[in-house]
């Protein structure tokens, strides 16, 4: 009898048939300076870290840009690691100084 009851009641159910929409993001989370501090990490392969997150070259310079334009300045900490090599220690040194 309850497995009768059991497949009545599954057939009776009615459909979830509602739907959330929801704006995903497109591509991967966009990287924003802080206003406080932010962290630059250079690996041992030479890729480069804003506040945790990996980023290229031209991101970093332009995150160097959003940074250094803001009133006041946040504090900025080059951290790499005892094997990155200074060829990319250089060029984060480099592009530090040209965005001011």
């Amino acid at each position: 009898v309850m497995l009768v009851l059991i497949i009545m009641l599954i057939i009776t159910m009615p459909m979830q048939e509602h739907a959330v929409g929801l704006d995903l993001p497109s591509g991967p989370p966009r990287v924003t300076p802080d206003p406080i501090r932010n962290t630059i990490v250079v690996f041992e392969d030479g890729t480069t870290a804003w506040n945790e997150a990996r980023v290229s070259s031209p991101e970093l310079r332009r995150l160097l840009g959003s940074a250094s334009a803001m009133n006041p300045q946040p504090e900025l900490h080059l951290q790499p690691v005892a094997t990155a090599p200074y060829g990319a220690v250089d060029e984060v040194l480099v592009a530090t100084k040209r965005s001011g």
